[in-house]
Protein backbone atom coordinates (compact mmCIF):
# COMPACT_ATOMS: atom_id res chain seq x y z
CA UNK A 1 0.00 0.00 0.00
CA UNK A 2 2.84 2.35 0.81
CA UNK A 3 4.43 1.76 -2.60
CA UNK A 4 1.07 2.30 -4.33
CA UNK A 5 0.69 5.57 -2.44
CA UNK A 6 4.19 6.59 -3.40
CA UNK A 7 3.54 5.89 -7.09
CA UNK A 8 0.31 7.88 -6.88
CA UNK A 9 2.20 10.85 -5.48
CA UNK A 10 4.79 10.59 -8.24
CA UNK A 11 2.07 10.71 -10.90
CA UNK A 12 0.46 13.65 -9.15
CA UNK A 13 3.73 15.55 -9.29
CA UNK A 14 3.86 15.40 -13.08
CA UNK A 15 0.23 16.46 -13.45
CA UNK A 16 0.05 19.12 -10.76
CA UNK A 17 3.29 21.08 -10.71
CA UNK A 18 1.82 23.71 -8.45
CA UNK A 19 1.29 21.21 -5.64
CA UNK A 20 4.61 19.43 -6.04
CA UNK A 21 6.26 20.66 -2.83
CA UNK A 22 3.46 19.57 -0.45
CA UNK A 23 3.38 16.17 -2.15
CA UNK A 24 7.14 15.70 -1.73
CA UNK A 25 6.92 16.71 1.92
CA UNK A 26 4.15 14.19 2.50
CA UNK A 27 6.16 11.45 0.79
CA UNK A 28 9.21 12.20 2.95
CA UNK A 29 7.08 12.18 6.09
CA UNK A 30 5.65 8.79 5.18
CA UNK A 31 9.13 7.43 4.50
CA UNK A 32 10.37 8.50 7.94
CA UNK A 33 7.25 7.11 9.61
CA UNK A 34 7.61 3.66 8.07
CA UNK A 35 11.39 3.38 8.31
CA UNK A 36 12.35 0.69 10.88
CA UNK A 37 13.79 2.15 14.07
CA UNK A 38 17.25 0.95 15.07
CA UNK A 39 17.20 -0.31 18.66
CA UNK A 40 19.36 -2.38 20.98
CA UNK A 41 17.40 -5.33 22.35
CA UNK A 42 18.85 -6.63 25.62
CA UNK A 43 17.64 -9.84 27.25
CA UNK A 44 18.41 -10.43 30.93
CA UNK A 45 18.58 -13.43 33.27
CA UNK A 46 19.44 -16.35 31.01
CA UNK A 47 20.37 -18.81 29.83
CA UNK A 48 17.23 -20.75 30.71
CA UNK A 49 14.44 -22.89 29.41
CA UNK A 50 13.13 -20.18 27.07
CA UNK A 51 16.46 -19.43 25.40
CA UNK A 52 15.82 -21.67 22.40
CA UNK A 53 12.35 -20.22 21.81
CA UNK A 54 13.73 -16.69 22.03
CA UNK A 55 16.47 -17.49 19.51
CA UNK A 56 13.91 -19.06 17.17
CA UNK A 57 11.62 -16.04 17.40
CA UNK A 58 14.48 -13.61 16.81
CA UNK A 59 14.63 -15.16 13.32
CA UNK A 60 18.18 -14.11 12.56
CA UNK A 61 17.95 -10.78 14.36
CA UNK A 62 20.46 -10.10 17.12
CA UNK A 63 20.43 -9.08 20.77
CA UNK A 64 22.64 -8.79 23.84
CA UNK A 65 21.96 -11.61 26.27
CA UNK A 66 22.91 -10.52 29.79
CA UNK A 67 23.58 -13.89 31.36
CA UNK A 68 23.73 -14.86 35.02
CA UNK A 69 26.92 -16.81 35.64
CA UNK A 70 25.30 -19.49 37.79
CA UNK A 71 22.87 -20.24 34.94
CA UNK A 72 25.71 -20.89 32.51
CA UNK A 73 27.71 -23.57 34.33
CA UNK A 74 25.52 -26.61 33.69
CA UNK A 75 25.82 -28.59 30.48
CA UNK A 76 22.51 -27.19 29.17
CA UNK A 77 23.39 -23.66 30.27
CA UNK A 78 26.73 -23.74 28.48
CA UNK A 79 25.09 -25.18 25.37
CA UNK A 80 22.43 -22.44 25.35
CA UNK A 81 25.05 -19.71 25.81
CA UNK A 82 27.07 -21.16 22.92
CA UNK A 83 23.96 -21.12 20.73
CA UNK A 84 23.43 -17.45 21.58
CA UNK A 85 26.90 -16.62 20.26
CA UNK A 86 26.78 -18.92 17.24
CA UNK A 87 23.55 -17.26 16.12
CA UNK A 88 25.18 -13.83 16.12
CA UNK A 89 24.31 -12.50 19.54
CA UNK A 90 26.57 -11.06 22.25
CA UNK A 91 26.92 -12.33 25.81
CA UNK A 92 26.88 -9.68 28.52
CA UNK A 93 27.78 -10.06 32.21
CA UNK A 94 24.82 -9.82 34.63
CA UNK A 95 26.71 -11.02 37.74
CA UNK A 96 26.95 -14.57 39.04
CA UNK A 97 23.87 -14.77 41.28
CA UNK A 98 21.87 -11.62 40.47
CA UNK A 99 22.74 -10.18 43.87
CA UNK A 100 21.46 -6.83 45.16
CA UNK A 101 24.70 -4.85 44.96
CA UNK A 102 23.70 -2.16 47.44
CA UNK A 103 23.35 -4.89 50.07
CA UNK A 104 26.43 -6.88 49.07
CA UNK A 105 30.04 -6.42 50.13
CA UNK A 106 32.47 -4.94 47.64
CA UNK A 107 34.63 -8.07 47.68
CA UNK A 108 31.63 -10.30 46.95
CA UNK A 109 30.52 -8.00 44.11
CA UNK A 110 33.98 -8.15 42.54
CA UNK A 111 33.89 -11.94 42.79
CA UNK A 112 30.41 -12.01 41.16
CA UNK A 113 31.66 -9.91 38.26
CA UNK A 114 34.98 -11.70 37.79
CA UNK A 115 33.54 -15.21 38.10
CA UNK A 116 30.95 -14.52 35.40
CA UNK A 117 33.59 -12.85 33.24
CA UNK A 118 35.65 -16.05 33.40
CA UNK A 119 32.60 -18.14 32.45
CA UNK A 120 31.81 -15.93 29.46
CA UNK A 121 35.43 -15.90 28.34
CA UNK A 122 35.59 -19.69 28.48
CA UNK A 123 32.37 -20.08 26.47
CA UNK A 124 33.71 -17.85 23.69
CA UNK A 125 37.04 -19.71 23.63
CA UNK A 126 35.32 -23.12 23.56
CA UNK A 127 33.65 -22.32 20.26
CA UNK A 128 36.62 -20.44 18.81
CA UNK A 129 34.96 -17.04 18.51
CA UNK A 130 36.65 -13.85 19.70
CA UNK A 131 34.68 -11.96 22.31
CA UNK A 132 33.71 -8.69 20.59
CA UNK A 133 33.04 -6.46 23.59
CA UNK A 134 32.70 -6.66 27.37
CA UNK A 135 29.27 -5.44 28.50
CA UNK A 136 27.97 -5.33 32.05
CA UNK A 137 24.49 -4.72 33.44
CA UNK A 138 23.84 -4.27 37.14
CA UNK A 139 21.25 -6.67 38.59
CA UNK A 140 18.05 -4.67 39.18
CA UNK A 141 19.91 -1.67 37.79
CA UNK A 142 21.45 -1.36 41.29
CA UNK A 143 25.01 -0.02 40.95
CA UNK A 144 25.83 -0.29 44.66
CA UNK A 145 25.55 1.89 47.74
CA UNK A 146 27.09 5.28 48.52
CA UNK A 147 30.24 3.60 49.86
CA UNK A 148 31.11 1.24 47.02
CA UNK A 149 29.62 2.74 43.84
CA UNK A 150 32.89 4.21 42.64
CA UNK A 151 34.92 1.14 43.60
CA UNK A 152 32.60 -1.10 41.58
CA UNK A 153 32.74 1.14 38.52
CA UNK A 154 36.53 1.42 38.77
CA UNK A 155 36.75 -2.37 38.97
CA UNK A 156 34.56 -2.76 35.88
CA UNK A 157 36.71 -0.21 34.04
CA UNK A 158 39.84 -2.17 34.99
CA UNK A 159 38.31 -5.19 33.22
CA UNK A 160 37.46 -3.09 30.13
CA UNK A 161 33.73 -3.36 30.73
CA UNK A 162 31.17 -0.98 29.29
CA UNK A 163 28.21 -0.49 31.62
CA UNK A 164 24.82 -0.62 29.91
CA UNK A 165 21.55 0.47 31.51
CA UNK A 166 18.38 0.92 29.38
CA UNK A 167 16.03 3.51 27.90
CA UNK A 168 12.86 1.41 27.71
CA UNK A 169 11.87 -0.96 30.51
CA UNK A 170 9.11 -3.19 29.12
CA UNK A 171 8.19 -4.35 32.66
CA UNK A 172 7.60 -7.79 31.15
CA UNK A 173 8.16 -9.44 34.56
CA UNK A 174 5.01 -7.76 35.86
CA UNK A 175 2.88 -9.99 33.67
CA UNK A 176 3.51 -12.60 36.37
CA UNK A 177 3.29 -10.30 39.39
CA UNK A 178 0.59 -11.07 41.96
CA UNK A 179 0.39 -7.58 43.42
CA UNK A 180 1.41 -5.40 40.48
CA UNK A 181 0.34 -7.37 37.43
CA UNK A 182 0.27 -5.67 34.06
CA UNK A 183 -1.91 -6.81 31.16
CA UNK A 184 -0.58 -7.91 27.80
CA UNK A 185 -1.91 -4.68 26.30
CA UNK A 186 -0.12 -2.51 28.87
CA UNK A 187 3.21 -4.25 28.41
CA UNK A 188 3.01 -4.20 24.62
CA UNK A 189 2.16 -0.50 24.79
CA UNK A 190 5.38 0.06 26.72
CA UNK A 191 7.25 -1.95 24.08
CA UNK A 192 5.91 0.28 21.32
CA UNK A 193 7.49 3.35 22.94
CA UNK A 194 10.98 2.31 21.78
CA UNK A 195 12.57 5.07 19.72
CA UNK A 196 15.54 5.24 17.40
CA UNK A 197 18.73 4.28 19.24
CA UNK A 198 16.98 3.13 22.43
CA UNK A 199 18.23 0.28 24.61
CA UNK A 200 15.28 -1.99 25.43
CA UNK A 201 15.16 -4.23 28.50
CA UNK A 202 13.35 -7.58 28.50
CA UNK A 203 13.81 -10.82 30.44
CA UNK A 204 13.97 -14.50 29.60
CA UNK A 205 10.33 -15.33 30.27
CA UNK A 206 7.61 -17.27 28.48
CA UNK A 207 5.56 -14.11 27.91
CA UNK A 208 8.56 -12.30 26.46
CA UNK A 209 9.54 -15.15 24.17
CA UNK A 210 6.05 -15.48 22.71
CA UNK A 211 4.99 -11.83 22.55
CA UNK A 212 7.74 -9.25 22.88
CA UNK A 213 10.47 -10.94 20.86
CA UNK A 214 8.22 -11.43 17.80
CA UNK A 215 7.03 -7.81 18.12
CA UNK A 216 10.56 -6.44 17.90
CA UNK A 217 11.99 -9.04 15.51
CA UNK A 218 9.13 -9.76 13.13
CA UNK A 219 6.86 -6.70 12.93
CA UNK A 220 9.09 -4.80 10.49
CA UNK A 221 8.97 -1.76 12.78
CA UNK A 222 12.43 -2.27 14.26
CA UNK A 223 15.96 -3.03 13.16
CA UNK A 224 17.82 -4.82 15.97
CA UNK A 225 21.44 -3.74 16.15
CA UNK A 226 24.40 -4.63 18.38
CA UNK A 227 26.78 -2.32 20.28
CA UNK A 228 30.30 -2.08 18.91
Amino acid sequence: KFMERREFLKRSLSALIASSQPAVAQTNALTEETKPKKIYLTIDDGPGKYTRLILDNLRGNHAVFYIIGSCAISKSGISSAEEMILEGNILGNHSYSHAVFSRTSTDKIKWEIEKTDEIIEKIYKNIGIKRPVRLFRFPYGDDGNSCNKNQIKDFLNSLDYKIQFWDVDTLDWRYYSKNHQLSTESIMNLCSKAKEGNIVLVHERDFTANNIIPFYAQSGKYNLILPA
